[in-house]
């Protein structure tokens, strides 16, 4: 069963984390685009894709690719999958795939269907708006990482029992305050000014300087300084789309913060 979802678009012009479709060395890497064969639903491949952090489940179609980001067996006792990797439950094979069966809640396909005719609908649901923010780690000068298109059942729909992300750590209520939270801080303001001006979002030296106060001597705090370094004296705020100076530093950051999401994910 599938809590969690989030959808990455297919081509590189709307989506900067689409899947890569490319050939490295004669050989095409692995991508969850359908294949030539006939298969069990049209337009729809569901497939276990191999990553750094572990195997993925992904559910691929003509529009988008779906990552699963939490998940669970009902078949059997184990543990939830939380995160990119899905250990639990596995699509090695063409013939694997093409066995799945998949059942979708009702109240959700409604719910889809109305939020399509909405031409005006920019979030798939109009309560915890950073929830639905995907777990992303790079590319933070790219509008399409504020992309709001991540997704909770019904048994899942509490913010608590959804996988935190950078920009959802602040809320993890077992945190202390210290590096971990000081960078939280940050995405989440990072996010909110991409939601609310778009392109013209901006990081505040205020809010850098606030957060470095909560910091000791981490690699973390070692990040802050460096991202403070980024302004002028005569500047208090810097852009935050199309910076790739302050992306390099947010992907350290974010990196750095993986051990304590990591924690926050299996609470």
């Amino acid at each position: 069963m599938i809590n969690t979802c989030e959808s990455y678009g297919r081509t590189k012009s709307l989506d900067a984390h689409r899947e890569l479709s490319c050939v490295i060395k004669n050989v095409p890497t692995p991508t969850s685009l359908l294949p030539a064969t006939r298969t069990r639903y049209s337009n729809v491949w569901p497939v276990t894709m191999p990553a750094p952090d572990g195997p993925r489940l992904v559910i691929g179609t003509q529009s988008c690719n779906v990552l699963a980001t939490s998940s669970i067996r009902l078949d059997t006792s184990g543990m939830v999958s939380v995160g990119g990797s899905t250990l639990y439950f596995q699509l090695t094979t063409a013939d694997n795939s093409k066995a799945v069966r998949i059942f979708l809640d009702r109240e959700s396909v409604e719910s889809a269907f109305e939020l399509g005719r909405d031409k005006d609908a920019w979030t798939v649901s109009r309560r915890n708006i950073l929830c639905q923010l995907r777990q992303l780690r790079s590319k933070f000068h790219d509008a399409s990482t504020y992309f709001l298109c991540r997704a909770s059942g019904y048994l899942t729909r509490h913010h608590v029992s959804q996988p935190y992300s950078v920009f959802t750590l602040i809320n993890f209520d077992q945190s202390r305050p210290g590096s971990g939270a000081a960078a939280g801080s940050i995405f989440k303001a990072i996010a909110i000014s991409v939601i609310k001006e778009g392109v013209n979002a901006k990081l505040y030296l205020s809010t850098m300087k606030e957060c470095r106060g909560q910091c000791g001597d981490t690699k973390i705090a070692s990040t802050l300084y460096a991202i403070i370094g980024l302004f002028s004296p005569e500047i208090d705020a810097i852009l935050i789309i199309g910076n790739h100076q302050l992306n390099t530093e947010l992907e350290i950051l974010a990196t750095h913060m993986s051990s304590y999401i990591a924690t926050a994910n299996k609470s």
